[in-house]
């Protein structure tokens, strides 16, 4: 008697666990899925994001990896121009994927060459190969690129841009408030020229934090 109570007692139990398991799959499978953007998308859109993420209706919002989610978007875009800045999962069925666009932003020169490598802020986007100066993007001086951006200099001119967006600056607009940043080597400081004709002088070198910058958005 007591062996047949303890059976249906643990009958009882899996049922339940099964239940709950089947309520709570129910309850947690995503059925919306957002995209936010930084700014409004220039060179993609939503349903092209969405097609290479592979989220789908249905699927548990715990089987979502972000750093393979992150992989499977950014390295679907040729130029590398799409950046996952965060996924959020907002309970019980929401995923959140906070996007920003890579925008080209600065122009530098290509060593032993005529051409100039145009590259986002963060050096990070495959960079587009000029022939010509173009005078709408940021001119780097004092240094050129060879085969990588894995540089100090590049680092801590990243740092710069970080700064000025500190200062209020949206990274898109940027290259319409700076004219060039130019690298000195025997200081191994930097000077940036605005727009404006104002220019920033003597930028102490740092690759790790934005450096403070002695002026004010207008």
């Amino acid at each position: 008697m007591v062996k047949k109570k303890a059976l249906a007692i643990t009958g009882i139990i899996l049922i339940s666990l099964i239940l709950t398991g089947v309520i709570f799959a129910n309850v947690t499978s995503i059925d919306l899925i957002e995209l936010r953007f930084d700014s409004a998308p220039m060179r993609f859109d939503e349903s092209e994001i969405l097609a290479v993420s592979k989220l789908k209706a249905g699927m548990s919002i715990f089987s979502v990896d972000e750093t393979e989610l992150t992989q499977k978007i950014e390295d679907n875009f040729v130029s590398r121009n799409v950046n996952v800045k965060n996924i959020e999962r907002i309970w019980p069925n929401k995923i959140v994927i906070y996007i920003r666009e890579r925008i080209p932003v600065c122009l530098i020169k290509i060593k032993n060459s005529d051409s100039y490598a145009l590259i986002d802020m963060d050096f990070q986007m495959n960079a587009e190969i000029l022939n010509n100066y173009d005078p709408q993007y940021i001119s780097i001086k004092g240094i050129e690129v060879d085969n990588t951006f894995n540089v100090p200099q590049f680092a801590a001119i990243r740092q710069i841009l970080i700064a000025f967006t500190q200062k209020g600056v949206p990274f898109y607009a940027l290259a319409g408030l700076i004219r060039e940043i130019e690298f000195n080597e025997k200081t191994y400081t930097y000077s940036a020229k605005l727009k404006n004709g104002e220019t920033i002088y003597d930028i102490q070198h740092n690759a790790t934090l934005p450096p403070v910058l002695d002026f004010e958005i207008e």
